[in-house]
C-alpha cells in the first residue's frame, strides 16, 4: 500500500494494471463506435436510438468510475459501478424482455357462489378476450398474476413485422418520479406553500400509476424477478447479482463494512491519509468496470442481431473478439454469466470434504454447476493473490498472480 498523490496513484495503477486497463479502453471505444457499424436498411424504430442512448449513458458512466480508479476515489467507484449494474439489469429489461405481469385482485361479484368461482371466472374471461396472454398465475387466495407479451409492431400493410415494443419499454418512457414520491406534499402545502402553486398541475395526473410501475416494474427485487420471467437471469445469477448489489449498494448507504474498505490497509499513519492507493480495491473495481463494458457491448449485439435482425458491421472483427479477451484474460473475477475459477473449485473441493471419513474431494473432480458462490467480492480477490494448501486434504491452489501483501492484511 503506497500513500500518494493523485498522480502517483494514477501511474502505479496503469503499472500494475496496464493490460486491464488497455482493454478497458478497447471496450470504451468499441461502444463509442458501435452505432456507425449498424446497418440500418430503409428505416429504424425509435425504440433503437432509446436503446443506444441508453447504452452511450452507461459508457460514459463506466468511463467516470475508471478516472474515479486512477485518481483513488475507490468509494466513488463503487458508488458508480452500484449505479451501473441496476442500469445493465433495466437495460436489459426494456430492451429485449417481452413477458410482463400485471396483477389483479378478485372479489367475488352477485352469482359467484365462492371466490373460486369469482376466480374461474376471470380466468376464463382473460384467455377468451386477450390475445397477448402467455399464462395465467395464482399469487395468493385472492389475487391472480396474468403473464402477458409486449405490442407487436406491424408495417404500413398491416403484416406483422416481428418487432415487440416491450411493455417496459413503454413503463420506462411514461414513469415520472416527480408525479409518485412529490404528490404527497400536496397534503403539507400549508408547511410548505411554494408547492401550492403546482397543485392544479398535479392534481391533473393520478400518482396511482407511477407507484405501481416503480413497484412492480423498477425496483431492483421487481426488476430481477421480470428478468427470471423472461430467461435473463436463473437462480444462480440472481444469487449472484444479488451478492454483487448488495456489496456495491454498501457504499452507496455508507455501511459500516464499505466505509471500513474505504480506509487504507497495513499502515496506521495512512489513516488520516485521504488519498491512497490499494492494488486489490483498484483492481476489483476495473474488473467491474471490464466486465460491465463488455456485458453491454454483448447487449448491443444481441438486441440488433436476435431482437432486430439488423447488420453490424465488424462483429467477428472487432466486437466479438473483444468479448471474447474479457473472458480469457479476465474470467478469474467470477460476475454474473460466466463460471467459476479454479480457486473457486479449489474452496468447494475443501467444503466436501469429511477428513474424518476419508472423503476426499479434488478441485478437478468438481463440477462447475456444483461450485457455491462468494459472498465477499474483495475478501475473495485478496485470497485469489496467494497460494494455498489444504494440510487436511492436500489440495493445493497455485495463484496465477501470487502477492507478498495479500497474505496478512490489516481489516
Amino acid at each position: 500500500m503506497v500513500i500518494a498523490m493523485p498522480s502517483a496513484i494514477a501511474e502505479q495503477t496503469i503499472e500494475e494494471h496496464e493490460e486491464l486497463l488497455n482493454l478497458i479502453n478497447e471496450l470504451e471505444s468499441a461502444l463509442t463506435n458501435f452505432p456507425r457499424d449498424i446497418v440500418w436498411g430503409s428505416s429504424s424504430w425509435a425504440q433503437d436510438h432509446d436503446f443506444l442512448d441508453f447504452v452511450r449513458v452507461q459508457r460514459i458512466s463506466l468511463t467516470s468510475a475508471r478516472e474515479s480508479v486512477l485518481k483513488g476515489f475507490y468509494r466513488e467507484a463503487y458508488n458508480t459501478i452500484r449505479m451501473i449494474l441496476e442500469g445493465y439489469l433495466l437495460l436489459r429489461l426494456i430492451g429485449t424482455c417481452d413477458r410482463y405481469p400485471t396483477w389483479y385482485r378478485v372479489r367475488r361479484v352477485k352469482g359467484d357462489r365462492s371466490l373460486d368461482d369469482a376466480k374461474a371466472r376471470f380466468k376464463y374471461d382473460a384467455q377468451k378476450t386477450l390475445t397477448d396472454l402467455v399464462k395465467i398465475e395464482d399469487e395468493d387466495k385472492n389475487t391472480i398474476v396474468l403473464i402477458r407479451r409486449g405490442i407487436r409492431i406491424l408495417d404500413e400493410q398491416g403484416n406483422d413485422t416481428g418487432v415487440i415494443f416491450p411493455y417496459y419499454l413503454a413503463a420506462w418512457q411514461r414513469y415520472q418520479p416527480v408525479e409518485h414520491f412529490l404528490k404527497k406534499l400536496e397534503v403539507q402545502k400549508e408547511l410548505l406553500p411554494e408547492w401550492a402553486v403546482f397543485k392544479s398541475v398535479r392534481a391533473k395526473l393520478s400518482d396511482v400509476d407511477h407507484r405501481y410501475l416503480y413497484m412492480k416494474l423498477f425496483t431492483f427485487d421487481s426488476m430481477v424477478r421480470n428478468l427470471r420471467l423472461n430467461g435473463v437471469l436463473s437462480i444462480k445469477t440472481t444469487a449472484r447479482v444479488t451478492v454483487h448489489y448488495n456489496f456495491l449498494s454498501g457504499f452507496t448507504h455508507s455501511l459500516k463494512h464499505a466505509v471500513s474498505i474505504s480506509q487504507p490497509w497495513h499502515s496506521f499513519a495512512a489513516a488520516n491519509a485521504d488519498m491512497f492507493y490499494n492494488h486489490y480495491k483498484s483492481e476489483l473495481a476495473l474488473l467491474y468496470v471490464c466486465h460491465l463494458l463488455a456485458m453491454h457491448l454483448e447487449s448491443e449485439l444481441d438486441y440488433f442481431k436476435r431482437w432486430r435482425a439488423l447488420t453490424v458491421r465488424n462483429v467477428h472483427e472487432i466486437y466479438r473478439p473483444l468479448c471474447e479477451k474479457v473472458h480469457q484474460d479476465f474470467d478469474y473475477f467470477w460476475f454474473i454469466f460466466n463460471k467459476p475459477h479454479a480457486f473457486d473449485k479449489y474452496q468447494q473441493a475443501n467444503r466436501k470434504c469429511n477428513y474424518k471419513k476419508g472423503i476426499i474431494y479434488r478441485p478437478e473432480d468438481i463440477r462447475s454447476s456444483d461450485v457455491r458462490y462468494y459472498d465477499d467480492p474483495l475478501d475473495r480477490l485478496l485470497n485469489m493473490h496467494q497460494s494455498m494448501r489444504e494440510l487436511s486434504t492436500g489440495n493445493v491452489f497455485d495463484s496465477p498472480f501470487p502477492r507478498d501483501d495479500a497474505r496478512f492484511p490489516i481489516r
